[in-house]
């Protein structure tokens, strides 16, 4: 499948994996966090070695980080997950937090345990 502007769009808004451009990095000490940069047009989860849902990332068309959707609570359970817009500007992160709807989270987190199932 080729991945369009519009594929990738659409699974960003729905905070969903995109289709066929998806991976996944298990969380452990040496990968706490996801890399800044990925495959143009796609996502990645962090996942905690249990398979629970850290944080979604999604790279633009260069490759470079867009957004996160960050599913840990902070101690503020009621405002979580956040989505958070990402811009680099030069080396420094501009960023935008937004609340995101949690039917959509929970459909996300139940497509990451399949995912994880799937490959062991």
């Amino acid at each position: 499948m080729i991945i369009t502007n519009a594929t990738y769009d659409e699974a960003k808004q729905k905070g969903e994996s995109v289709p066929d451009n998806h991976s996944i990095q298990v969380k452990d000490a040496q990968n706490r966090n996801l890399p800044k940069e990925g495959e143009a047009y796609s996502s990645k989860d962090l996942v905690n070695p249990d398979g629970s849902l850290v944080t979604r990332r999604y790279y633009d068309q260069d490759g470079k980080v867009e957004l996160d959707i960050d599913y840990g609570d902070h101690g503020t359970p009621e405002k979580t997950p956040l989505r958070i817009d990402i811009l680099l500007i030069g080396r420094s992160w501009v960023l935008k937090i937004l609340e995101v709807n949690r039917l959509t989270i929970g459909q996300g987190q139940t497509m990451v345990q399949d995912q994880i199932t799937a490959q062991g």
